[in-house]
């Protein structure tokens, strides 16, 4: 038992995860993993004098969900750790959002993590009567809505001020612990090698990472095992929570987890897991050095000006030209990031277009997702924003252009169709499975295939055209929708549409039918990338 909790400390202090006076909300769900922590952090207050407190997230998904609160509110009461509960339909925003139940649960939990923590945020006065919820209760139908916070298990906190940032609470920092462990990472590391990736998804899981407002997420039992977590817990004589869904093969992850590990450590090498997880350290290792060299070649070669709107970001070709080309890549896409707050929708196909301005000595300009613009100018290649505000769409299509789609088969592969102004369109078809992540950027879009019925054409706009807006499918004309979109007129004309006869599947850059959105029922899914706008092309 000592052994384990030396392990986990040792970790938390090479990585200066938990420090005197830090408020940490915890993360527990009631499976092996989060007890673990849970545990693991109680019996760490003894060392380190630090606030903790549980947020349990019911997701409203499975029938034993407020069993497994009742669960952990017990736990927490028999350490004295005040707990909080979150209840949300994760489906039903899932639905409504377009995306993944997996993701939404994602986003409601740190919804969750943020509501507790920007609240309780000091100990020095109780939150309001009319709040308090009674830790004596089983927590099966109390709600913690936004803006009320429950106090627990004895704990007197009071509410944040609501201003600035929130990196910094009273003697200590705020922190989120969630429970990912050495296996996960494992995954996660094999997840993002098999999708296509870079250097930095290849670290898998950070040990710790910056989260909105300065709130650090720290993951304490990122090395040890899930074999070593529940033989401590059964050192401590303490049982947790089963979900059934883990055993079933439906998910990704699950069937990496239950097949390609096991067979890893089974037919390939015995420690396998571990191996992996020392590749990722290596990696972080390796980021983090580029990272410290980049900002080094970024203040010898890059200048910023202007704030807002008017700012802009000047690179010396000849200075540039010096650094290693993985040295250039990373600048290039941090100059994105300083540019427009929207990094995941910027890839690699970007930084090949700016890189393409260094190579040509002669003056020519490029147009970038949200109305950025690159050009070169001399000596120097400068990255602005565009005289319009707002996402910038690949225009370039003749008025009364139209280009013919032919879709592939399911199991065929990619087809790419070449538009006019040099630009092309990926189709392909994905089976679509149950933790599948929807893809959240504006230039890879995912439609349900069944849905379609006749043949697909990329062409301009024409009379009669429309966009199915909600859920009830209600429609609304292309013309209606590009001036309320406040899209430039001469835009509106040269623009390429992805439709099925009058009915807009796609207008790139700003939103799908609704019609075609996936859900519960989708078999296949049409996968559509737009080669100049795509990102899911890998990262540097």
């Amino acid at each position: 038992m000592n052994d384990f909790l030396d392990k986990v400390s040792t970790y938390i202090e090479k990585y200066h995860m938990l420090s005197a006076g830090d408020t940490v909300a915890a993360g527990v769900s009631g499976g092996a993993d989060s007890v673990c922590l849970l545990f693991v952090l109680s019996a760490l207050q003894k060392k380190i004098p630090f606030r903790l407190m549980v947020v349990h997230v019911n997701h409203k998904i499975r029938n034993e969900a407020g069993e497994d609160a009742a669960y952990v509110q017990k736990l927490c009461e028999s350490l004295q750790v005040p707990f909080f509960l979150y209840e949300k339909d994760v489906e039903q925003i899932a639905r409504k959002e377009g995306i993944s139940t997996e993701e939404a649960g994602r986003n409601i939990r740190y919804e969750a993590f943020w509501e507790v923590l920007t609240k309780c945020a000091s100990a020095e006065s109780k939150v309001p009567e009319a709040e308090v919820m009674e830790t004596g209760k089983t927590p099966k139908t109390e709600t913690m809505e936004a803006g009320k916070l429950p106090e627990a298990a004895g704990t007197e906190m009071r509410a944040m001020p609501e201003t600035g940032t929130l990196s910094r609470n009273v003697g200590g920092h705020l922190k989120i612990a969630v429970a990912h462990h050495k296996n996960d990472r494992a995954e996660t590391v094999l997840f993002h090698l098999f999708r296509g990736t870079g250097p930095v998804g290849l670290e898998g899981i950070r040990p710790t990472r910056e989260d909105k407002d300065g709130i650090e997420v720290i993951r304490p039992l990122l090395d040890v095992s899930r074999t070593e977590i529940e033989a401590y817990l059964k050192e401590l004589q303490v049982g947790w929570c089963e979900d059934a869904t883990n055993g079933e093969d439906d998910y990704c992850r699950n069937r990496i987890r239950h097949n390609i590990l096991p067979y890893a450590e089974e037919q390939i090498a015995p420690g396998a897991v571990g191996n992996i997880c020392r590749t990722a350290d290596l990696l972080l290792e390796m980021n983090d050095f580029a990272g410290q060299e980049m900002k080094k070649a970024w203040q010898d070669c890059a200048r910023e000006n202007g704030a807002a709107e008017e700012k802009h970001i000047c690179f010396d070709c000849e200075k540039f030209s010096r650094y290693h080309s993985f040295l250039q890549k990373n600048m290039l896409l941090y100059a994105l990031e300083q540019l427009t707050p929207h990094r995941k929708d910027m890839g690699a196909v970007h930084v090949d277009y700016l890189l393409s301005l260094f190579q040509r000595p002669v003056n020519r300009e490029i147009s970038l997702p949200y109305g950025l613009i690159a050009g070169r100018e001399y000596d120097s290649v400068v990255i602005r924003n565009g005289k319009n505000t707002g996402i910038q769409t690949y225009a370039g299509m003749q008025p009364g252009t139209s280009v013919p789609v032919d879709l592939p088969k399911p199991g065929e592969g990619e087809k790419e169709v070449f538009l006019p102004d040099g630009n092309s369109v990926i189709f392909s078809i994905i089976n679509c499975e149950k933790s599948i992540n929807i893809p959240q950027n504006r230039y890879t879009k995912w439609f349900d295939y069944d849905k379609i019925e006749k043949s697909l054409v990329l062409r301009t706009r024409q009379k009669g055209d429309f966009l199915t807006i909600d859920d009830r499918f209600s429609r609304k004309s292309i013309q209606d929708y590009m001036v309320n979109e406040k899209i430039p007129r001469a835009i509106r004309e040269e623009m390429p549409l992805l439709c099925e006869e009058n009915h807009v599947l796609w207008v790139p850059g700003y939103r799908i039918s609704s019609f075609y959105k996936i859900n519960e029922n989708t078999k296949y899914i049409l996968q559509v990338q737009l080669r100049g706008g795509q990102i899911d092309v890998g990262t540097y």
